[in-house]
């Protein structure tokens, strides 16, 4: 029978010359690269595949483009099941081979399985273990190939992708619903939403530097990231000197997770004595960064990972503008919650030339205290 299909082989790959690679190794070169031969069809896995990128996005290319998947659960491998998984999002036809005595889970017990004994397959007399295997999957081929899949146990994804994106849909369309209600009184509308995502930390800061630059009452903002930036956006620094002469109050949080930071707090304090700029320092740091203008612009930055950011000195991917009194206000929250739990509050007001030795000396020991709190988690 000849056939004309695309298949791939997901297997646990493991470490070179461990039990689990020369198990994978002799699935690929002993029972599938010999059947694609044989019928006439082509066949890839992680370790034989040209495709350019990384394994993962080898894996993913390979998935997608394939017309069949055959899954070996050997092992109950954790990437297998994500991969089997992707290929069932894609609704792809999906083969599965599993020892004989490997107990599934829950999730995948009803599939159909083809099962293998894996000792007499990694053993020396195992043709026959090789045989039957081809024999059976060569079965769910030609299945496939005469529409008669589902009498293979195989599940019909298409319906249930169908139902799952109405399903969203119709959630998507009442979170909308609800949200818009949660902006209304009385029947009209108490405060319009306008939202901006952006893209790339250049654009990101040049929309902070205006929204900055146009405070008249407040501005909060945190500092989590252990990065300096302020020699790559001087006009956002800038932005935040001036402001001081016409805002009523500025806050700022910084996560106590880099040294180079004391020096940024100590400078801010300098700046900033017997005005209302206010620092808190905490010992907690999240993935995000917010910044609160006037209670009614929101700014979410959405950091890269650590490691990220120092292969590339990039700071925010994108970031999320709203304009909405209602929306400021319950960030406005968070921004509590994260003052509430500070290792120590600095009011730049209360201190003075006479004074700013002795408060330095006491943020310092906090500083400490929280630099060593990040130090023990790494």
């Amino acid at each position: 029978m000849s056939i004309r299909k695309k298949a791939f082989l997901i297997t646990p790959i493991g470490e070179p010359d461990t039990e689990i690679r020369i198990h994978a190794d002799r699935m690929y070169t002993k029972v599938f690269k010999p059947l694609a031969v044989e019928n006439n069809f082509s066949i890839d896995y992680a370790l034989s595949t040209t495709a350019t990128g990384t394994v993962t996005d080898k894996i993913f290319k390979a998935i997608l483009e394939s017309d069949v998947v055959i899954a070996d659960t050997v092992g109950t491998n954790r990437n297998v099941f994500y991969e089997m998984g992707i290929a069932h999002a894609l609704n792809k036809y999906v083969i599965i081979i599993n020892p004989i005595g490997n107990k599934p889970p829950f999730d995948t017990q009803a599939f159909d399985r083809i099962e293998y004994n894996k000792d007499e397959f990694n053993g020396l007399n195992h043709a026959d273990t090789v045989n039957d295997l081809k024999i059976e999957i060569m079965k769910r081929f030609e299945a496939l190939e005469t529409k008669n899949a589902s009498s293979q146990g195989v599940r019909p994804y298409d319906s249930i992708l169908k139902e799952t994106l109405e399903y969203k849909m119709n959630t998507i369309e009442t979170w909308i619903k609800d949200l818009k209600e949660s902006f209304t009184m009385d029947g009209k509308t108490s405060a319009s939403i306008i939202t901006e995502y952006i893209f790339g930390e250049k654009e990101a800061f040049d929309e902070l530097t205006k929204a900055v630059n146009s405070a008249t009452d407040s501005v909060r903002t945190t500092r989590f990231s252990p990065y300096i930036v302020k020699n790559t956006h001087e006009g956002f620094f800038e932005a935040i000197k001036n402001v001081m002469k016409r805002v009523n109050r500025f806050d700022r949080v910084y996560a106590a997770n880099a040294p180079e930071k004391l020096e940024e707090i100590e400078g801010l304090i300098a700046a900033n004595m017997g005005k209302n700029y206010n620092i808190y320092l905490t010992k907690f740091a999240f993935s995000f960064e917010i910044v609160i203008v006037d209670a009614k612009i929101v700014f979410i930055h959405f950091r890269e990972s650590d490691k990220a950011q120092a292969k590339s000195n990039v700071l925010i991917s994108a970031t999320l503008k709203i304009h909405n009194q209602e929306v400021a206000r319950e960030f406005g929250k968070i921004f509590n919650s994260i003052t509430d739990d500070a290792l120590i509050e600095i009011a730049c007001n209360n201190i003075s030339f006479a004074n700013a030795g002795e408060k330095i000396k006491e943020i310092q020991k906090k500083f400490e205290e929280g630099l060593e709190y990040f130090q023990a988690k790494k």
